[in-house]
C-alpha cells in the first residue's frame, strides 16, 4: 500500500481544478491593485522608507487576516459533509488511517488556500524594492503567514470531524480562530494590568496575532525569542489539532441513536425552537397568509434568537469594558471598532442565510418541487427576503442605533464640538450598511442557485 495514498489521490485530483488556477490569478491580482493603489494615495505625504513600511504592513495585515479566514471556510465541512452524506465509514473499510483521510481531507480542501497565499507573497514583496524594509522582514511576515494558514485549516479539520452540521462546524471552528487571534491576547492584556505579580506573558505567544506583530523588524530586533516561541507555540497547537482530529475521525462515522437524557435534551430543545402545536399552527396560518416561502423559511423560530444572542454578547462585552475604563469606550476609535466587528459579522451571516436554503433545496430535490407549484418566481425571493427581515431587521436596527450613539458620543469627547468628518462617516458607514445587506442577501440567494458549496 503507498504511503499517503488519499494525499496522492486528492492532489492529482486538486491540480486538475480551473479553481486552483483562477484562484491563484485573481488573488495575484487584488494584491498588486491594492500595492497599487495604497502607493499612489500615498505617494509625497511621507518619505519613501516610512511609506514602504505602510505598504507592507496594510498588505500584511489583508493577508493575515485573510489566512485565518479562508482555512475555517475551506476545512471546517470536509469530514462533517462525508459524515452527512455516509461516505466516511467506507473510507474505513479499507487499509486506511485515521491521518491518511485527516491528512487527504486538509490537502484537498486547503490546497486552494495555499496556492492563493503563496501567490500574495509577491506582492508583499514589491515594498521591499521601495526602500525602508529588510529581507528578514518579509521571510518573518512569509513563515507568520503560514503558519496563521495551517493553524486556521488545522482548527477546521478538528472541528469538522465533532460536527455534522455545515454551519455549525464553520461557526465554531470560527469562534476559536477568533479567540486565539483576539481574545487571547486581550485575556493576557487585562491579567498583565490587573494583577501584574502574575506572569501572562506566555499567553501572548499562543495567539497567531501576537506573532504577526512581532514579525516587524523593530519589534523582533527587541524580542526575537518571543517571536520563535510564539511560532513553536503555534505550531504545536496546529499538530495537536490535527493528530486529534485523526484519532477522533475512526469513531465519529458511526450512527449512535440518542437516548436517555440526550434523547430528553433534543426532545426538549426542538420543541422549544419549533412550539407547541397550538403556536405553530397560528404562526403558520399567520406566515401561509402572506406567502407560502415565508413560512417555509421563517418556521424554525430559534434563528433570530441566535442573533439576538450575538448582540446580547457583544453589548455585555462592552459594558464590561464601559465599567472598566469609561472614557476609553466614548471614544471614536473605540464605537469604531465594535460597529466595524458587528456590522462584519451581521453582513456574514445574512449572506449565508441567504443562500443556505436554496442550495440545500436544490441538492435535495426540494427547490425542484416548489418550482412545480403554481407559485411564481416573485413570490419564491419574496418569500425568502421576507423570512431574512424577520431574523435580521431588528438586529439590524439596534446595530445602527448604537451607530448613532456613536456618531453623538464619538463627536463630544473628543473635539468637544461636533466634528464634521466623524459625523459624515458615521452616516457613510451605516448606509453603506444597510445598502451592503441587501446587495448580500440578493448575492447569496444567486450563489445558493449556482454554487456547488455553500461557502
Amino acid at each position: 500500500m503507498k504511503f499517503l495514498p488519499v494525499v496522492e489521490r486528492e492532489l492529482r485530483v486538486s491540480s486538475r481544478t480551473s479553481r486552483l488556477y483562477w484562484g491563484r490569478f485573481v488573488a495575484a491580482l487584488i494584491a498588486i491593485i491594492l500595492v497599487a493603489w495604497i502607493w499612489v494615495m500615498w505617494r509625497g505625504v511621507t518619505a519613501m522608507g516610512p511609506q514602504s513600511r505602510e505598504v507592507f504592513g496594510t498588505i500584511a495585515t489583508f493577508a493575515f487576516i485573510y489566512s485565518l479566514i479562508i482555512g475555517v471556510l475551506v476545512t471546517a465541512d470536509s469530514i462533517s459533509e462525508e459524515k452527512r452524506e455516509g461516505t466516511l465509514g467506507f473510507l474505513f473499510l479499507t487499509n486506511l488511517k485515521g491521518y491518511d483521510v485527516i491528512l487527504g481531507k486538509l490537502f484537498a480542501n486547503s490546497l486552494y488556500a495555499f496556492y492563493t497565499l503563496i501567490a500574495i507573497l509577491p506582492a508583499l514583496a514589491i515594498p521591499l524594492l521601495m526602500g525602508g524594509l529588510t529581507s528578514g522582514d518579509f521571510w518573518r511576515m512569509a513563515l507568520v503567514l503560514f503558519i496563521s494558514l495551517v493553524f486556521s485549516v488545522s482548527v477546521g479539520m478538528l472541528v469538522s470531524t465533532l460536527s455534522r452540521h455545515e454551519r455549525k462546524a464553520q461557526v465554531v471552528a470560527f469562534g476559536i480562530v477568533v479567540f486565539f487571534a483576539v481574545l487571547v491576547p486581550g485575556i493576557a492584556a487585562w491579567i498583565k494590568e490587573k494583577a501584574p505579580f502574575l506572569y501572562s506573558e506566555v499567553l501572548y505567544q499562543f495567539s497567531p496575532s501576537y506573532t504577526f506583530y512581532l514579525s516587524f523588524d523593530q519589534i523582533y530586533a527587541a524580542r526575537k525569542e518571543d517571536y520563535w516561541v510564539s511560532v513553536v507555540l503555534i505550531t504545536g497547537l496546529s499538530v495537536l489539532a490535527l493528530v486529534l482530529a485523526a484519532i477522533v475521525a475512526r469513531g465519529v462515522w458511526k450512527d449512535r441513536p440518542k437516548v436517555g437524557k440526550a434523547f430528553r435534551r433534543e426532545n426538549f430543545l426542538k420543541r422549544w425552537r419549533n412550539g407547541t402545536s397550538e403556536g405553530r399552527r397560528v404562526f403558520r396560518e399567520k406566515l401561509l397568509n402572506v406567502n407560502p416561502i415565508y413560512w417555509l423559511t421563517a418556521r424554525d423560530r430559534f434563528k433570530p434568537f441566535l442573533v439576538y444572542t450575538f448582540l446580547f454578547f457583544v453589548g455585555v462585552f462592552w459594558l464590561v469594558l464601559f465599567l472598566d475604563s469609561m472614557p476609553d469606550m466614548l471614544e471614536p476609535a473605540s464605537f469604531f471598532l465594535f460597529a466595524v466587528f458587528m456590522q462584519t459579522v451581521l453582513k456574514v451571516w445574512v449572506a449565508s442565510e441567504a443562500g443556505r436554503r436554496f442550495g440545500e433545496d436544490r441538492k435535495s430535490g426540494a427547490l425542484e418541487l416548489t418550482l412545480s407549484t403554481p407559485l411564481q418566481i416573485k413570490e419564491i425571493v419574496e418569500g425568502q427576503f421576507l423570512s431574512l427581515m424577520r431574523q435580521f431587521a431588528v438586529p439590524v436596527v439596534l446595530i445602527l442605533l448604537f451607530d448613532l450613539a456613536g456618531l453623538v458620543f464619538g463627536a463630544r469627547t473628543r473635539y468637544g464640538a461636533p466634528d464634521s468628518d466623524w459625523v459624515l462617516m458615521c452616516i457613510a458607514g451605516m448606509l453603506v450598511f444597510v445598502i451592503d445587506l441587501f446587495a448580500l442577501g440578493t448575492l447569496g440567494m444567486w450563489l445558493g442557485l449556482s454554487s456547488k458549496r455553500a461557502t
